[in-house]
């Protein structure tokens, strides 16, 4: 019971983009990972876009754009 490992919200981001063609909002791609529960936080709350724009700036892998979506780059 609960021995699956659970995703890392990076990686949950990388499926939605990919899915969704490589680009979406912090709050489209926090609404689809808190729907599908690609990665669910310690405290159980919902992922709130905040999270997503953190990440995104940390990671290689993303980059905001000029309207402020985050895009997944080719590295």
């Amino acid at each position: 019971m609960g021995t699956e490992k659970q995703m890392k919200l990076h990686d949950a981001m990388e499926i939605v983009l990919k899915e969704r063609g490589g680009i979406a909002t912090a709050s489209e791609l926090a609404n689809e990972i808190n729907i599908r529960k690609l990665y669910v936080r310690k405290d159980g709350q919902p992922l709130p876009s905040s999270q997503i724009k953190l990440r995104a700036k940390n990671y290689s892998q993303f980059r905001k754009t000029e309207d402020g979506s985050i895009e997944l780059v080719d590295e």
